[in-house]
Formats: structure tokens, sequence, C-alpha cells
């Protein structure tokens, strides 16, 4: 059985409660989205015990930086750049371990000042706010610093601001564990409630969205849960306990269609939203909204949108 990947989050006194909480909740989804763990998550101190953010609220560090141990990743969150003084030796030394182990390292906001001090960012690029930048090119020459949101160099990614935790955590994700677990991560926090009314006409269903039979947004939600490997109707039916001849009918009734042809749309219209904004390429979208090629997937966008999928992104259209 492989291991679990260790991933650390570093926090300090006055660190941004924002960017951990969003890091750490973007893993908890991946582990939803797959089913079972995908890392074990720890968060890490000058010492054990609780450590007050910025905004006052108190999160209890697992351990110290110096007795974490081996991890395939390290989060700094944030740092308290504006008090003279370099970061904890401590600090310093268990980024450096954690590069010299071959891990990953992440700069989420200020937390680029140790990352800087530790030297793992000596001769690469990185994010930094534009309110730091000037001082942060004064105190580390040897690092190309840019007013860039979300920028990865190697083993070691930066982020200023919150849309670019999301940024650098999803692509993490793909990289890490496949595009179509990040692409399934997004829609959990971007595409939700599911039940909005865009997308439900998009589907075909012309009623106000609260009017929906509750068991048919059961049924829509699990076949929204996994666009890359969706369930056929018949896992359907057994999740929800209806059978397969009484979710046709609700399907038809509501939407018009079958149970298979409304999960087709599904995939569809989120295949579509990845094309309009994301750069991914057409083989990767099609592969993590469930087609099985990309000759497959470009007649089935074709037959539902009227055009083909490079077209559809060309125009910048959106359903």
């Amino acid at each position: 059985m492989p291991k679990i990947p260790r991933l650390a989050f570093s926090i300090h006194d006055g660190f941004s409660l924002f960017g951990y909480g969003v890091a750490r909740d973007l893993l908890r989804m991946a582990n939803h989205c797959a089913g079972a763990p995908l890392a074990v998550c720890v968060t890490a101190s000058g010492s054990t015990g609780p450590v007050r953010s910025s905004c006052g609220a108190e999160v209890l560090a697992d351990t110290s930086w110096r007795n974490l141990g081996p991890v395939q990743a390290l989060f700094a969150c944030s740092y308290n750049s504006r008090t003279p003084g370099e970061p904890d030796p401590k600090l310093l030394g268990c980024i450096r371990s954690v590069r010299r182990h071959g891990g990953l390292l992440f700069g989420l906001g200020s937390g680029v000042w140790p990352l800087a001090a530790a030297g793992v960012l000596d001769g690469g690029h990185a994010a930094a706010d534009p309110g730091e930048i000037a001082a942060l090119r004064s105190r580390f020459p040897k690092v190309s610093f840019t007013l860039a949101p979300f920028v990865t160099d190697g083993p070691v990614a930066t982020c200023i601001g919150g849309d670019s935790v999301t940024d650098m955590m999803l692509d993490y994700l793909a990289t890490t564990h496949g595009p179509a677990l990040a692409e399934n991560v997004r829609r959990q926090v971007f595409l939700k409630p599911a039940r909005s009314e865009a997308l439900m006409r998009s589907l075909g269903y012309m009623a106000p969205a609260t009017e929906l039979d509750p068991r048919l947004s059961h049924a829509l939600q699990l076949m929204d849960q996994n666009t890359a490997n969706p369930p056929n109707v018949a896992e359907v039916c057994a999740m929800i306990g209806l059978s397969e001849r009484t979710l046709g009918r609700l399907t038809r009734a509501a939407f018009g269609c079958s149970p298979a042809i409304l999960s087709l749309r599904l995939r569809l219209h989120h295949a579509a939203i990845m094309l309009s904004h994301s750069p991914r390429s057409v083989k990767h979208i099609a592969s993590a909204c469930g087609f099985a090629s990309p000759a497959h997937f470009s007649a089935a966008f074709k037959r539902r949108f009227g055009q083909t999928p490079t077209a559809h992104r060309q125009k910048g259209w959106s359903c």
C-alpha cells in the first residue's frame, strides 16, 4: 500500500488565517473528491500549541519546526515581514531540510520572505506583493521578484492574494494527482451550488431551480461529483434508492431527456466552461469531463452546442 504523502503548514504569530484556511480546505476537498486520503496535513510553528493569526483566531500547531521530520511539501503561510530581524533560524533550517530532501516548497503571501531568507529562491523567480517588492529586491538581490500573482519555478511556488492561493493549490493538485481531480475540486469552489439557474437552463430545466424534485437534485449532485469518471445510471439509482424506470420518468418530465443524456449534458456544460476559462488543451478537457477520446468529445460537443470545442474557445462564447 503506497505511503500517504505528509504535508506541512508553517505558521507563526500574526500569520494569515485566510491563506492557510484556503490551502488546507482545498486539500480536504481533494481527499473528498478522491474518496481516499491523498495527503496527511500537519501544522508546524516555533513550538506546539496555539498560534494567534492576524485576525485573532488561534490554530493549534501539531509540532515544532525543529521536530517536523520528513515531509513531501511545506507551505509557508505568510510572515511578519515588517518586524525587524531575520526569520527564526529553526524555520530556515526546516525549509532547507525540506528542499535538501527533494520536497516541494510553497510561499503563501509574505511567506516568500522566509523562503528567500533560506536561500531556496536564489537564481529563480518569485511572486511579491506590490507593497513589499522593493524591500524584497533590496534584501534578496539574487531573486527575481515579480508582481505576477502566482509563480512556479521548479520545486518552489509563490503566490500573492486570495485568488492566487486557489490557483496555486489547483496547479499542485493537477500536477500531483492529475487534472481530473483538480477540475473536480475547482468546481467545488467556483460552481456551487450546482443547482444554479444558469446551469439548470443549460441542462433543459426551465422552472425555478428551487422547484426541482429533491430526488433529481440528489441525482444531479452524484453525477456532478466526478465528471472524469461519472457513475452510470444504475449506480446513481442504487445510491439514491430509485428504480431506473422512476429516475427516467423524473428526468424526462423535468429535462426532457433520459438520465444518461442528462449526465452527458452536465459534462458538456462543464467542458464549455473550461474551454472558455481554462488554457488547458482540448485533449485535457475531454479527459477531465469523462470522454474516451478528443474525437468523441468534439462530436458530442458539436451536437450539443452547434460548434466544435475549438470554435467555442476561439469565439469566447459562454454557455
